[in-house]
């Protein structure tokens, strides 16, 4: 759809993290105009949803999209037609489930009392969240089959380099004990076999670390020996166990 023929047109709207598949949804008479504001909020860390102000944060401008999922031809439908939606779609950076008008009304600070009430203790059946994994995963995700282009890469990159020089990664300062270094070495072992040049079985070894450590040998020669790169190495024949 071209910009300029939606600009003061009434429509339902998301704006999709591309990186995860969460969104928002809301509904305005001016898209062009609520895409300027929902930006310069994030912009400005001011946004009213803090999800996705958050989340703007961490992934960056380079990782959201605005997509128009459909357009109203009467105002006075906009609110009905954006809680079809909310229900139908269940979107993960709205932060009350009731939507909200875009007309520019504010709901009283009594009334959202009163709809945060109304959702207390009520939480999504099986049968929703269900819905919910299904319409975001395989064929049915949005990013299904389609390509990120450099520029959108480096763009995501960039945001992210950003977000942890001002937060810190959060695997920065952890230090992996030696008891889940050698957990992660088991894991990873794959049984090999040792032979001598006749072809005579020697020993089974639990991998080619294992084995060059004992012998004092380089693990990356046996590697090349198991690969066929050469004959032998050590004075011995090696092989995988089948």
């Amino acid at each position: 759809m071209k910009q300029k023929k939606c600009y003061k047109m009434s429509v339902i709207y998301k704006i999709v993290n591309t990186i995860n598949g969460k969104f928002y949804i809301g509904s305005t008479v001016n898209f062009e105009n609520r895409k300027y504001l929902h930006t310069h909020k994030l912009r400005q860390n001011k946004h009213h949803s803090p999800v996705l102000q958050n989340s703007w944060n961490k992934y960056g401008k380079g990782a959201f999209e605005f997509e128009i999922i459909e357009r109203v031809k009467r105002k006075d439908r906009l609110i009905e037609r954006e809680q079809f939606w909310m229900d139908k779609l269940l979107p993960t950076f709205n932060c009350s489930p009731t939507a909200e008008s875009p007309l520019g009304m504010k709901h009283t600070a009594q009334s959202r009392k009163n709809m945060s009430r109304a959702h207390i203790g009520i939480k999504p059946t099986k049968e929703a969240l269900a819905k919910r994994s299904l319409k975001q995963s395989g064929k049915f995700h949005h990013l299904y089959g389609k390509q990120r282009s450099q520029a959108v890469k480096d763009k995501i990159s960039k945001g992210l380099k950003v977000y942890y020089a001002k937060h810190g990664h959060p695997s920065k300062g952890l230090h992996t004990t030696e008891k889940a270094k050698q957990l992660l070495r088991e894991a990873n072992w794959i049984p090999i076999l040792q032979y001598t040049i006749d072809g005579e079985f020697v020993k089974e070894w639990q991998g080619a670390s294992v084995a060059a450590k004992e012998l004092g040998l380089h693990a990356s020669n046996i590697g090349d020996c198991l690969k066929g790169r050469v004959h032998k190495t050590g004075n011995f024949k090696w092989g995988y166990k089948n």
